[in-house]
């Protein structure tokens, strides 16, 4: 974006998170069905260096990253997961959110 001209007001602050909106994404532990596979995959196909949250699980899952862009943003926004530096949590987050939606 373009310098803001001198004097001109700060962006507003974004809007706070209703945890209403936060997606339903379930909790499950990680030896349930839905996770223990993708902790499997995730230790076999561990993430590259400098490799985003949408590349790596566009790889695992084969979805489009346009698809996930649209999935893991709002939860990058919402503090859920994060793009870079990303953990096993994170990616389990993403997938498993991908079958809550």
């Amino acid at each position: 974006p373009p310098p803001l001209p001198f004097g001109a007001p700060p962006p507003p602050p974004a809007a706070p998170v209703d945890v209403a909106e936060m997606p339903d994404i379930p909790d499950y532990p990680d030896d349930h069905p839905l996770v223990f596979p993708l902790i499997g995959l995730f230790e076999a196909t561990p993430p590259t260096p400098n490799e985003s949250l949408v590349i790596y699980c566009s790889r695992l899952s084969g979805l489009g990253r346009q698809q996930l862009i649209r999935q893991i943003i709002p939860l990058q926004q919402m503090g859920m997961v994060q793009m870079f530096d990303f953990s096993f949590t994170d990616v389990k987050i993403v997938l498993l959110s991908l079958g809550a939606s």
